[in-house]
Formats: C-alpha cells, structure tokens, sequence
C-alpha cells in the first residue's frame, strides 16, 4: 500500500484557533491576567461593569484554555442578554462558539456561529458579520466540507477588503491557502498564503501583525510539504512556532510541533518527539481539537513505522519505552489510530477518519486480524471517495472564480469610484485656485495701497523728524552763539543801574564801546544763524561767490577784537581777547594768506564756521600762556585751503566726534558748538579735517 503521512493530506486544516479582532494583551496574559480581573470582580456593582470584567477575562482565555473561556462566557451571557450591547453579545456568543471549536464540539459550535451572525446582521456592523462568517468557514472547514468553508472565508475576505482590515484579510487568505491544500491544490493555496504574508508584513508592530504572520506562515508551511519540500516547510513551521511562543498561544505551540513532526521523514523517533510534546499540551488544553485527531494518527503511524521500518539498535526517547516487542508496538499504535478514528466520527471529519482507517488496516493486517484490515479498508475507501470527489473539487474551483470576479469587479468599482472623486476633487481645486488667485490680486492690490500710504507716512514722518531736529539745532545755536554776549550786555546794564559807583568812568566808556561792538556782532550772528537756518530748509541751496579771504580774516578781527594789534608782528594782527568773547587778554592771533586769493563759496556759511572754531579755540587757549591762533589760507593742485592752529591742550576724541557723527544730541547749555561747523559745511561742500595731540595743540583744516 502507499504509504503517506496524514500530514500530507489532511494537516493543511488550520484555521481553527485565529480570530485576527481578538488579541493578546502584552502587560498581562493568559491565566496572570485572568486572576487579577476574577480578584477585582467581588468589588464591582454595576452590571455593565461586571460584564466589561467579563468579556476581558473570556479574552485572556481565547487561546489558552478552552474550559474556562467557556464558562466565562456562560455564566455572562445573562448580563449580556440584560445590559449588554450588540457587540458585546456577538462576542459572547463568538467566544462560546471558539471554546466549542477547540473542545471539538463542532456542532454546539455552528449553534453559537450562527446566532452571533443574526446579531452581527442585525446591527449592521460589518466587522462582526466578518467574525461570524470566518467562524462558520471554521466550522465546515473542521467538517470536511471544504467548498462551503471556501464560500463562507471568501466572503470574509470580501467584506475586510471593503472596511480595510488588513489584519484580518491576512489571517482569511492564509485560512483560504489551508482550504485549497485540503483539496490538493497546492499552487493556489500557496498563492494565498503568500499574499497574506506580504499583507501582514504591512501591519505595524503588534500582536495583529504577529498573529497574522504565525498563521500565513502556517499555511504556506502546509502548502511546501504538500509538494515534497520539508526542509522549506520546517522553515515556515520554526517560523510560526517563534510567532505563536512570542504571543503565548499554547495551541498554536501544540499545532506546530505536529506540523513540525509531520517533516521529519524516516525519523521515526524525531517524529515522536514532537507529536508527544504537541499531544501533551492537546491533552491538557482541548483533547477533542481537529489538529488532536492528527496527532494521534500520526503517533499511532511513527509506532508502526518502527516495526517496519526497526532502527538498530533502538534509540532511546525520554518517557517513552521503546525496547518492547513489534507485537506491543502495534498494539500502541492500534491504541492511537483507534483514538484518532473516534475523535474523527465524533466530529464528523471524514478525509481524517478515512485516512486512519487506512493505517488501521496496515497495524491490523501485519498482527494477523485480516478480517479486521479488510472491513476498515473498505470503509476507507467509501470515506475517501465522499470527500474527495470531482464535483466537489468543481465547486470550491468555481467558488474561487467567482470570489476572483466579485473582487476585480469590487476593485472596478472602487476604481470608477475614485476617478470620479478625482474629477470632483480636481473640479474643487480648480474652483479653488481661482478662488486663490482673486484673493491673492486683492491682496497684491490691498499691499500695494498700503506700501503707497506706508511710503507717504514715512516721508512725512523722515520730514517731521528733520523739522525737529532743525528746532533742535537752532535752540543750540541760540543758546551757543546768543546766550553769552545777551548774557553780558544784561550783566552790565544791572552793573550800570545798580551800583555805578563801582564802574570807573575811563573803564566805563571801554564796557560801553565793548558792548557796542557785541551788540554789532551779536546782529552779524543772528544774520548767520538765519543763513543757517536757511541751509537747513527744503531745496535752498547756498550763494557761492568769489570771496577774498582777507574779507574772511578782517571779520574774525572784527568779531574777536575790539583793539589793534601791536607792531612788529609781520603784518599780522595780534589780538588781545576780550571777557565777553575770548575769555582771556592775552592770545595772539595772526592771518596769513596772499593777497589776491579768492574763495569760491557762501560768504555767510563760511563766515559762520570759521567764528565758531575761533571760538571754540578761544575756549581751549583760557589756561595757556603766550596763546596763539593761526589762520591760514593757500591754493594747491586746483584746490582751496583754510587752516585754525592753536597751541592749547589738544582734543580729546570724544570732544570731536561731533564733527563726524551727526546722532550725538546737542547739549542745552554746551550749545553748537562743531555740529554747526559739520552741518553747514557739508552744505557748501567743504570737507573739514582735525589734527590734534596733547599739549601739541589743535589743527582744523577746510578743504573747498
């Protein structure tokens, strides 16, 4: 007889134990967490509190314990009949109906199956309808009707396309793979296991996405050892098995050991060791399961394996004696196949019940019980042609087309859909690039308005800020060029009222002859002043002249003294100051310059500098002895000159910056001072520069 291994039939059954919309929490799991919410249970009142608890604790026992899911679930239906929402009723009813799956009672399961579609129908939520449906494909999948299965995951698949659910449209392609490898298509159902695969590798980081990786890796396992290659296949098992360990899912650990066992070929004693393992938590967990029944089967096949084909000497397998007669051998694995065979009637799994009658018959025929061999053989052979017939291969082929038309024809749809979005979308921006378009040209013309007002207020604020700054100027010149000579001639008339007596008559006819000649240049100041003034108005411009220097020279004479200068000075006048100018009788001044030169300027301006840097030398020679000013002018390379050299002290930087900076504000009672001079002889384009040294005295040069 051919011998095959029911792995390579009926193991591509897998779809039992995965719900892709129930998972595993990461903090607790399992029984922790199951114990922690059955402790906070006494101290909770409110019925829809209590059946919140409840439903938690039905989760955390989804894949670990089947008995306790189940009564859970049980003792909370009543709140959920009383206070509890659709979609907690659906789970209830979802929960019961996976506990009966993984306990093997597929028909109790169908009954909860069934009843969480009508509420999910009810509500209209399309995530339930979509549970409900994968656990009915569930339940003819674990029934051997592999084409209604088919019918009922793919319109599973259907509905997780159109809300998007990329994590259950995973788990429902590689439970589609395992229905096709039931039927011997193993081109297609690898097909699907692979486009769950490339899905679930979309998800993000999660239990979803591990959950759904452990069971696409499942069935593309399947899928390989159905075409003979069981090194590739290991892989995909090692690979779900690290998954399902990682979530702490002891049944998808147990399926996988047995997968695992089904690849280990003549190895009788590996095959063993895995399906023992993978039985010993089935036992524990749900011994009725499908992936139980193959179990069984393939222990009760390793033992006969190890009669016919006897490895020398035996090996040893911890738990397990092996050196016992073939006799005792089959007899255990009689013991296993006929478990395997019960478990498959009572669930009504007829691929699996043929296929363990067929190995029966092989254990029955070598111990001598021909007749028995005979009778199971025939069975099988019934069996065999009631599941694995033509029509029903026909069926789930045309089952697959159909669901290929519905999706391209969905994916049609949602394509014209989309265009016409597009187009909608496309309408709007245009409305709205227009719509951005006027209001940006009324902005650009709202700016435009407002830069023109903006450029018309700074103007007139730049011209206010002149206006100030010129009252300013003139106050100080007011106060620099005015204030001593009113404030002499004052001090005087009081002297001269009020106690004359003090005055001698000869020195009164001097104060008064003084006072005469300030007065005079008192008037020529306030003319100057009003030059300035002039100069600093709009669009006036200065009167250049053709001015003899010795005009200039007679009117520093004029304004600075009131005596002849003593002979034998070469023809230069020495000067004796005076109180009310100078501030000292004893500086000497003298002028030097040819006689025939002219000056090509403002008469007035330059008449106005030149008074106010002989004054300000005047100032610094008070504290010299043996003072002396010094004027001079010259004409080099086409260019005029004028020169101020005193021997004072000297200046100090900060004492001439205002010659250069025009932001230094200008004192109340400093006055002017060398803002006037830079200010009006930048009017008529005279460049001034300034030499000066400590104790070496200070020279200004004019430069036309």
């Amino acid at each position: 007889m051919n011998r095959k291994t029911p792995a390579s039939l009926i193991g591509a059954l897998m779809i039992i134990f995965l719900l892709p919309s129930l998972t595993v929490k990461a903090q607790k799991t399992g029984e922790a967490l199951a114990d922690s919410l059955k402790n906070a249970l006494p101290t909770i009142r409110a019925d829809s509190s209590r059946l919140d608890v409840y439903l938690r604790i039905c989760r955390a026992y989804r894949y670990t314990t089947p008995d306790s899911l189940m009564h859970y679930a049980q003792v909370a239906m009543p709140l959920g009949k009383k206070v509890g929402t659709p979609q907690q009723i659906y789970r209830l009813y979802a929960n019961i109906g996976a506990a009966e799956m993984m306990k093997g009672n597929y028909q109790s399961a169908k009954v909860c199956y069934d009843t969480a579609y009508d509420v999910a129908k009810k509500s209209g939520d399309k995530k339930m309808i979509m549970g409900s449906l994968n656990g009915i494909a569930n339940f003819y999948s674990n029934t051997s009707n592999f084409g209604t299965a088919l019918d009922y995951q793919l319109q599973s698949a259907r509905i997780a396309e159109e809300i998007h659910d990329t994590s259950f449209l995973s788990a429902s392609y590689a439970n589609a793979g395992s229905l096709f490898g039931s039927e011997f298509n193993f081109a297609k159902s690898a097909e699907y296991a692979r486009k769950g695969i490339d899905l679930a590798r979309t998800l993000p980081n999660g239990p979803d996405r591990t959950q759904a990786l452990g069971k696409c890796y499942e069935s593309l396992g399947v899928s390989v050892a159905h075409q003979g290659d069981m090194a590739d296949a290991k892989l995909y098992y090692d690979s779900a098995l690290a998954v399902y360990q990682q979530a702490r899912m002891p049944m998808g650990m147990a399926n996988m050991y047995y997968q695992i066992a089904t690849t280990q070929g003549a190895d009788h004693i590996a095959v063993l060791k895995y399906a023992l393992k993978a039985q010993a938590i089935f036992d524990s967990v749900a011994p009725k399961n499908l992936y139980s029944m193959f179990n069984l089967g393939n222990i009760g096949i390793a033992y006969e394996d190890l009669v016919r084909f006897p490895p020398v000497p035996k090996p040893e397998l911890p738990g397990v004696n092996l050196n016992v007669s073939n006799e005792q051998l089959l007899r255990t694995a009689e013991s296993y196949l006929t478990r395997s065979i019960a478990l498959a009637k009572n669930n009504k799994t007829a691929d699996m019940q043929a296929e363990m009658q067929d190995s029966l018959s092989d254990v029955q025929a070598m111990l001598g019980e021909y007749k028995e061999a005979f009778l199971n053989l025939k069975g099988r052979n019934l069996l065999h042609d009631s599941v694995f017939s033509q029509e029903n291969k026909n069926k789930m082929a045309g089952i697959d087309e159909k669901y290929q038309v519905e999706l391209r024809d969905t994916q049609i749809t949602a394509k014209n859909e989309t265009l016409a979005a597009q187009a909608r979308q496309r309408w709007l921006l245009i409305a709205g690039i227009v719509l951005l378009a006027v209001i940006g040209l009324l902005l650009y013309r709202q700016n435009r308005i407002r830069k023109k007002t903006n450029t018309t207020l700074l103007v007139l604020n730049n011209e206010l800020d002149e206006a100030n700054e010129i009252k300013l100027k003139f106050m100080g010149i007011l106060n620099h060029d005015l204030r001593a000579p009113v404030a002499n001639l004052i001090n005087f008339l009081h002297l001269q009222k009020e106690a004359p007596d003090l005055i001698e008559p000869g020195a009164a006819e001097v104060y008064a002859a003084k006072m005469r000649t300030q007065a005079e240049n008192l008037l020529l100041t306030m003319e100057d002043l009003l030059a300035w003034s002039k100069g600093q108005m709009k669009n006036f411009t200065p009167n250049r002249q053709e001015i003899p220097v010795n005009l200039l020279f007679q009117d520093i004479r004029n304004h600075f003294s009131t005596a002849t200068a003593p002979a034998g000075t070469d023809g230069a006048a020495a000067v004796p100051g005076t109180a009310a100018n100078a501030g000292t009788p004893n500086i000497e001044f003298r002028f030097e310059a040819p006689e025939s030169l002219l000056l090509h300027t403002d008469e007035h301006y330059m008449k106005t500098i030149m008074r106010n840097l002989t004054g300000n030398a005047i100032k610094a020679l008070v504290a010299t002895p043996h003072a002396v000013i010094v004027w001079k002018a010259w004409e080099k390379d086409g260019k005029q000159y004028l020169s101020l050299t005193d021997n004072g002290p000297g200046a100090t930087d900060q004492q001439l910056q205002a010659l250069y900076d025009g932001s230094l504000p200008v004192g109340i009672k400093s006055g002017l001072g060398l803002h006037l001079v830079r200010d009006l002889a930048r009017a008529i384009s005279c460049a001034v520069t300034v030499q000066s040294a400590p104790g070496k005295g200070t020279e200004f040069q004019l430069s036309l």
